[in-house]
């Protein structure tokens, strides 16, 4: 369901061909490793989640060759983030296991996105030759353990809550 997702945003909003280059595989820590991320968090009582698009800056303009606004390009990588999170967390199945949560802003960070250890999803697309990593992880708010684990990233947040 999420690859089908993930492929259904990105060929509506780039208008391009686009293929799974790493099958999606669960793990349970979210892994680093692009240099600019595409974070858009969405919540509720009982769950938060976070899915994460993790492009190299470079391929930018590789990504949307017909668009010469690099702000228009992450804004795209934005809308992508929004229609693969919109379409995720709205489906049926991931409601009636989840609830209704809902989402945030997206924001980007410059290679400064920190691995958690949740439960997640990972993979990696293509498109116009150039790949873009694809992570969703949630944590379930009331498991103490999982609270407990974020102790150290603490210091790392605004007080808002936010990267900073």
């Amino acid at each position: 369901m999420f690859e089908t997702c993930v492929l259904w945003a990105v060929r509506a909003i780039m208008e391009a061909e686009a293929q799974v280059k790493a099958p999606f595989e669960m793990l349970s820590t979210v892994p680093a490793g692009s240099s600019l991320y595409c974070i858009l968090p969405a919540a509720s009582q009982k769950f938060y989640t976070q899915l994460v698009v993790g492009i190299e800056e470079g391929d930018l303009p590789l990504l949307f060759p017909r668009e010469p606004d690099e702000k228009v390009r992450k804004d795209a990588i934005g809308e992508i983030a929004n229609v693969i999170s919109g379409l995720f967390i709205a489906d049926d199945h991931f409601i009636s296991r989840f609830g209704y949560l809902k989402p945030s802003t997206p924001f980007f960070s410059e290679g400064a996105f920190t691995a958690r250890k949740d439960w997640g999803l990972k993979g990696r697309i293509e498109s116009n030759g150039k790949g873009m990593d694809l992570q969703f992880f949630i944590r379930d708010l009331r498991d103490p353990a999982a609270l407990a684990s974020d102790e150290s990233d603490n210091a790392a947040m605004n007080r808002k809550g936010s990267p900073d």
